[in-house]
């Protein structure tokens, strides 16, 4: 007979715990489901139909290319379905070596590499956020900034998004009460969901007159601006300036894994202290393969970013042409509905028309501004990018969901 868990008053049955927070789930309208996407056809399928994918971000459509998946076939024949152990163990091969030389290479910078861009994120900051530190964050910054600021107990204020005054305020406030505190200053560069770019030269400026230190997350900017793909920071000229970026193979450059730019002291004090590294299970080395194919590519493609840039002015302007407001300043494109139920109906009238374009909701967005978030990859056609926005308006049109306009 099992042992039996002892009832004591007053405390919850675990199972009767758990369903009353999934049924909070449910009365807010914020479910979530796992959904197939085959693509064991060569093109994504959802119940057996075919469907245009609108909710990757597969950027540059580097996820299928034959330099990709023959790296990733050789390494895995060399070295084995995973590396084994952690890097300080004896999961550091060759292809972890390799890739962090490429991202050299490729960025000028030392590099680290890590499990994920969320991993890389945290990370970076519980390592260089130590409790004496003040963490000025934009208010839309991403989960794993979120995570890593509270992993590290530093004290944490959040500015308004994007807004230059707000972060000087505080900046003004913090140097005049504690005239030597370390500041760090956290932003995306290009932000997931609202799709817009963070005033990165000016931020910066702001961090040089106050003596904070600008932290920037290239997730989505990477493969897409700056030379050769570097970033936005780099599209602004500013890249030597900036101490620490992150960033992630699992966009642009079509494989998986984080990883993070900084100095070769910044780097070695990762190795000795960022737990995310030092406990995690080294990436699989044929990973580190993929992503350094990706990463050649890049520097040998630079016309690959601006092709992407038009791509996403073009479906832009499809959509603007038709009276549809649409946010995002690249290949983000966000239709914002308001209310969850409405971008739920939105997104599933687009599937029945043979558009995947997932609905975002909270807490992954504010509260009121559930979307439809669109993201353009160099794998689609125009043909395909022209259906997606008639499906736009057809749904708008024959369901009388009305997006809101964009702020």
């Amino acid at each position: 007979m099992p042992n039996k868990l002892k009832s004591h008053e007053g405390v919850i049955p675990e199972q009767d715990w758990v369903r009353a927070r999934l049924q909070g789930i449910r009365d807010e309208g914020l479910w979530r489901e796992l959904r197939e996407v085959d693509e064991r056809s060569g093109f994504p399928e959802i119940a057996g139909r075919p469907v245009i994918n609108f909710s990757g971000n597969d950027y540059l459509g580097l996820r299928r290319r034959p330099e990709l998946l023959s790296a990733a076939a050789k390494s895995l024949n060399e070295s084995g379905s995973g590396a084994g152990a952690s890097r300080l163990l004896s999961g550091s091969k060759r292809a972890h070596a390799d890739c962090e030389a490429a991202l050299q290479d490729w960025s000028g910078k030392p590099a680290l590499v890590l499990g994920s861009g969320y991993l890389a994120n945290q990370a970076l900051l519980s390592t260089f956020a130590p409790r004496d530190t003040l963490l000025l964050v934009d208010r839309l910054a991403h989960a794993s900034l979120l995570d890593g600021a509270l992993l590290s107990r530093a004290e944490m204020i959040r500015f308004k998004h994007n807004d230059l005054n707000s972060l000087e305020e505080l900046l003004r406030k913090a140097r005049r009460s504690k005239p030597g505190k370390r500041i760090l200053v956290v932003t995306e560069s290009l932000f997931s969901m609202d799709g817009d770019i963070a005033p990165l030269r000016e931020m910066q400026s702001l961090c040089l007159e106050y003596a904070a230190h600008l932290v920037v997350d290239e997730a989505h900017a990477v493969g897409v601006f700056g030379r050769n793909g570097i970033g936005l920071c780099s599209e602004f000229g500013i890249e030597d300036e900036i101490k620490y970026r992150s960033a992630t193979f699992s966009k642009a450059l079509g494989s998986y894994g984080g990883f993070i730019l900084v100095d070769a002291d910044a780097r070695a004090l990762l190795v000795n202290s960022a737990r995310q590294f030092i406990y995690d299970t080294a990436l699989p080395p044929h990973v580190c393969a993929c992503a350094a194919a990706g990463l050649s590519i890049l520097s040998f493609s630079p016309e690959l970013g601006p092709q992407l840039r038009e791509k996403s002015a073009y479906f832009r302007e499809r959509l603007h042409a038709s009276g549809v407001s649409v946010g995002g300043d690249a290949h983000i494109l966000p239709i914002v509905l308001g209310e969850s139920e409405a971008a739920l109906k939105f997104a599933a009238a687009l599937l029945e028309r043979g558009v995947l374009a997932v609905a975002i909701r909270p807490p992954t967005v504010p509260v009121g501004k559930a979307r439809i978030r669109f993201s353009v990859s160099l794998a689609h056609s125009g043909e395909q990018l022209d259906q997606a926005a008639a499906a736009v308006v057809d749904v708008i049109e024959q369901t009388g969901l009305s997006p809101l306009e964009f702020s």
